[in-house]
């Protein structure tokens, strides 16, 4: 800490005075060009050779703080990993969570963790030799806002991602690769909860979780030849490039709606992406006995809810007859005329009259539900009414439509079907197969809220912590934007940032602000993503 804050300060002087030199150059430049031969032009060749050291100056100091940087950031990055270690050995042991963790040590529900308690805590890990200095540079990462929700997992939680397929087995020794619990695939990212450790034979592995599907067990990270299986990467995260759905359930069916995720929003992911494992929709095509509208109809859908079901046998009038009330034709009364085309719905029979040699149905009018017995078959051999089928019930309130695929981009409704209403079967029922649809469980970067979201075209784009500006902005020097915020300085377009902490919603004004830090300058502040009417400031750099 003491070298770099010292290389700072010497490099801050130096090119002070390497501006104030060019300075001077370029006020006396004109005259050396203008003036005549002699000592005019030796002059001109003097500050020609100037300029030439102050240039190899300038790139000398850049030189100088850059490899004081990287030797800092090597220091940082051994010591986060043996920090890593440490802490997830600790959590095994005490069977917690990072997350529970970070609860723990930031206090409920506070953004961060003070910097104070988070050096107090790896002063109680007995794995972790550090000195002062190097916990305030490993600190100096974080910012001036303690230690984050994402940065503190981002330094305890370790991923991979699958370049090479590779078993994943149940024990840590390589004995019978049979008993594997899977095979990762290649693209397959990976929580690695123990390891790395050597096995016997040489190889390197660890202990992981596949993120797919939750199944655990050892993974070989490079095999004795050198080929790499498993790769570091950055935790699989994404934001939300339209309003999405936050879920309570996996089965979408079942799951109800906990809030919206706002668009540029980012989530981590803890499980999945996978599919939702569904059945295919059952669809009719049918006649409505009641007014004749023809179209398919929706039986069962995909999740299994039943939206209609078998009903009675069905005879359509062939040749006018009477509908009457009683099932003896030589003691009836005639409730209407029968009309040829009508649908009549079998309550009871068919019934051969012994004597007479006719047979009775007794039957419901699909046209007016009038009740009553109708001659199907005369003595004589005469068809007054035919079977035409099996009619369907209606359950539940389901659109008729004029195509058999209800996804068709030409489909339309005819009419919505209700309750209760009877519907005659023109065609066998059949299966529309059905697109599993893929799921995810993840946490909220704004609120830390753990749901399950579809994931459906493009709503949902990967994510990195960093953002190229598209449209002129500002950096503030806070998250409010009020009378009291000041401007830190203009943003152009084209510039790039890498996140220190957000996005967070700004309460006021309902927009997402990210604190950042300019790669150009290394100023930091507050930024807006995109405005309360949609216009975008900063956009996310898609991750390699």
């Amino acid at each position: 800490m003491a070298v770099r804050a010292s290389a700072e300060t010497s490099a801050k002087a130096v090119r002070v005075a390497l501006a104030e030199a060019s300075e001077c150059l370029k006020m006396h430049a004109g005259k050396a060009s203008k003036g005549p031969k002699g000592p005019w032009t030796e002059a001109a060749a003097e500050m020609k050779k100037s300029q030439v050291e102050l240039t190899a100056m300038e790139k000398k100091v850049g030189s100088v703080t850059e490899n004081v940087e990287t030797v800092c950031q090597t220091v940082i990055s051994s010591k986060t990993g043996q920090i890593s270690n440490a802490v997830r050995t600790a959590i095994q042991k005490k069977g917690s969570s990072i997350e529970a963790l970070y609860k723990e040590l930031a206090g409920g529900d506070v953004d961060s963790i003070p910097d104070a308690k988070f050096v107090t805590y790896l002063g109680s890990l007995k794995e972790v030799a550090m000195s002062s200095e190097q916990k305030q540079l490993v600190l100096s990462q974080f910012g001036s806002s303690g230690v984050t929700r994402r940065v503190f997992c981002e330094i305890m939680e370790r991923y991979c991602i699958c370049v090479k397929g590779v078993a994943m087995t149940p024990d840590f020794d390589i004995k019978d690769l049979a008993a594997s619990v899977r095979k990762l695939e290649v693209g397959e990212y990976v929580e690695v909860s123990d390891g790395p450790k050597i096995e016997s034979s040489g190889l390197t592995r660890v202990r992981a979780r596949a993120i797919t599907d939750n199944k655990e067990g050892w993974v070989t990270v490079r095999g004795n030849q050198g080929t790499p299986f498993l790769q570091d990467t950055a935790k699989p995260c994404y934001y939300a490039a339209e309003p999405v759905a936050l879920q309570d359930n996996f089965v979408s069916a079942d799951a109800k709606e906990v809030r919206r995720l706002k668009v540029n929003e980012v989530v981590e992911v803890l499980e999945g992406p996978r599919k939702e494992e569904m059945g295919n929709t059952l669809r009719g095509r049918g006649k409505t006995c009641n007014d004749g509208s023809v179209g398919w109809f929706t039986i069962k859908s995909k999740t299994g809810e039943v939206f209609a079901e078998p009903g009675k046998m069905s005879y359509t009038v062939s040749s006018a007859i009477a509908l009457t009330d009683s099932v003896d034709i030589k003691d009836c009364k005639v409730l209407r005329k029968l009309d040829k085309g009508e649908v009549l719905i079998v309550l009871e029979g068919p019934n051969e009259d012994a004597t007479s040699g006719v047979t009775r149905i007794k039957v419901t009018a699909a046209k007016d539900s009038k009740e009553g017995w109708v001659t199907v078959k005369g003595n004589a051999g005469s068809v007054y009414a035919e079977e035409s089928g099996r009619n369907y019930v209606v359950l539940k309130a389901t659109p008729l439509q004029n195509k058999f695929s209800e996804a068709q981009a030409a489909a339309t409704t005819v009419r919505n079907l209700a309750p209760e209403e009877a519907i005659e079967l023109l065609e066998a029922p059949r299966e529309e197969k059905s697109e599993a649809p893929l799921r995810m469980r993840c946490r909220t970067l704004t609120d830390g809220k753990v749901c399950w979201v579809g994931l459906k075209g493009q709503n949902f784009k990967r994510w990195s912590p960093h953002y190229k500006c598209v449209s002129p902005t500002a950096l503030m020097d806070r998250l409010e934007v009020n009378d009291d915020t000041q401007t830190t300085r203009k943003v152009n377009v084209g510039e790039t940032f890498e996140l220190l902490q957000g996005p967070t919603e700004e309460k006021e004004l309902g927009v997402l602000r990210i604190k950042c830090k300019a790669d150009k300058d290394g100023a930091m502040g507050w930024m807006t993503i995109s405005g309360n009417q949609g216009k975008n400031f900063l956009e996310c750099i898609a991750p390699q």
